[in-house]
């Protein structure tokens, strides 16, 4: 303090702030230069800050308003840190798909504990490949089936709950529930463990120490005790043992970017690895982690948002129920896989609700792109903005109102690839997502076969979406449910 007194008492106070604002101003020129240098735009920045994300707005809205200012191909930093933003469909197939192996790791961010690098999130190269060949084959639609009973044991929870609040006349806080369900869901069909979650609010978490260390070699001892948990199917996997791919898996809207170039890159990528052929525990244990948080929050989120989507458009529910009803009493998957509607309901829902705001990559080679003439630096961040991409009027007429007919197997030619990516792309997409969208249908159908959702005094009008730095996040969602006759 004593050396700034001296040097404005030497200088005079309008000196020490023309000298204060250059050294800001030549800051700025030289820290922000980096996309004005290469001739791609961009939204103007905040020292230190940078335009990534402001105080003042979420980032989905946020980077919406970017790309109807500046393009589908522009320039952010995130901090001092540039960012290129794509939002073109036919650059981001290139990436995500044609040209993966340039595009094969996430951004890289700090994992401080050796077993969070492990999972499928953070490892990069060879060791993510691995990895991910060795679990692909685990979430086909006949694995997924093996654990239909279980899901159904804590669907069967859920509606008891709902049962009480349509007995009380009550509204309840949608996440809640829905949260529940899915912890629960994910300790047992990941873990064979019971927390009911939805009466014992301190037991939520600790199931997960059952995965331990300890657990994996009593396991791998008694072989002939079989579990149908996706602990056990870890234990088992094999690089090559089991296909990644059935046919039954087609019936899913996210295939609207599936096409059989993709498939084939996804079979040509996971090939050969290099290494064992099986998980050791540490991996284990860090997939189950990130199976446990990431599985837990986004279906809860879509289950959320779709049930608000009912209550405030009746008819949509109504129809929705009528083809539920086709199926008979017996919710089974396998059916309720294959219903059209039930699939664009959760289809729009995801659209209009993405559980994650962007994706995020990193280039691993110089990479050109014509169409912009511009070349990507190795290792470039660039970012997907999912959100504003499934919000763009151009790909979504009328993006704000739901409509599952954009759904429907005869409207899914009008969806342009690599417009819808709730889940990602390519070979690096979402492992988890046929499980989580078996989840999500039993869930609701189970839901929708006992209730009516309804509107309540505490249900809002409109959605705001909140500040969140990675996950979807609006405005609490309340509403009531009505025992059906």
């Amino acid at each position: 303090m004593d050396i700034i007194n001296d040097l404005i008492n030497s200088i005079g106070r309008t000196g020490f702030f023309i000298i204060l604002i250059s050294v800001l101003y030549w800051y700025i020129r030289t820290t922000y230069s980096y996309w004005s240098s290469r001739g791609i735009n961009g939204p103007p920045i905040v020292p230190f800050l940078g335009n990534f994300f402001l105080p003042h707005k979420p980032i989905a809205l946020l980077h919406q308003n970017y790309i109807r200012r500046y393009g589908k191909f522009f320039g952010m930093y995130q901090g001092r840190k540039p960012i290129l933003c794509i939002a073109d469909p036919v650059i981001i197939k290139r990436i995500l798909v044609q040209d993966f192996p340039m595009f094969r790791n996430r951004i890289k961010q700090t994992v401080r504990h050796k077993i969070f690098a492990q999972n499928l999130v953070n490892a990069r190269d060879e060791a993510w490949k691995r990895i991910r060949s060795i679990l692909s084959p685990m979430f086909t639609s006949s694995k997924m089936k093996k654990m239909e009973s279980m899901i159904d044991q804590c669907a069967d929870s859920m509606i008891h709950v709902l049962d009480n609040f349509a007995k009380k006349q009550e509204s309840f806080l949608v996440h809640n529930v829905m949260g529940n369900f899915t912890m629960d869901v994910i300790a047992k069909c990941a873990f064979a463990t019971d927390t009911n979650a939805h009466n014992d609010k301190e037991n939520i978490f600790i199931f997960f120490m059952d995965m331990s260390s300890h657990v994996i070699q009593q396991r791998r001892k008694n072989e002939s005790k079989q579990h149908e948990d996706m602990l056990e199917l870890m234990i088992r996997a094999e690089h090559g043992k089991d296909k990644s791919f059935e046919k039954d898996d087609k019936f899913d809207s996210h295939h609207v970017n599936q096409d059989e170039e993709e498939i084939q890159q996804e079979k040509k990528i996971f090939q050969e690895i290099i290494g064992s052929k099986f998980l050791n525990e540490e991996e284990i244990i860090a997939q189950s982690m990130i199976f446990l948080l990431a599985g837990y929050e986004t279906t809860a989120s879509t289950l959320t948002f779709c049930i608000y989507e009912l209550a405030k458009h009746p008819e949509v529910q109504n129809k929705l129920y009528d083809e539920i009803k086709t199926i008979g009493d017996s919710l089974d998957l396998n059916n309720l896989m294959k219903l059209p509607y039930l699939d664009a309901v959760i289809s729009e829902t995801l659209r209009k609700h993405p559980p994650a705001l962007a994706l995020g990559r990193e280039a691993m080679e110089e990479y050109h792109i014509p169409e912009y003439n511009f070349t990507i630096e190795k290792n470039q961040a660039l970012i997907i903005p999912v959100y504003a991409i499934h919000h763009d009027p151009q790909y979504y007429p009328d993006p704000e109102t739901f409509n599952p007919d954009r759904f429907l197997p005869e409207n899914r030619q009008n969806i342009i690839p690599y417009t819808y990516l709730p889940f990602g792309g390519g070979p690096r997409n979402c492992i988890g997502m046929r499980f989580a969208l078996s989840e999500a249908k039993l869930g609701l159908a189970n839901i929708l076969k006992n209730f009516i959702i309804v509107s309540t005094d505490k249900t809002c009008d409109k959605l705001n979406v909140e500040k969140s730095f990675f996950l979807m996040k609006t405005t609490p969602i309340y509403v009531g449910v009505k025992k059906r006759t």
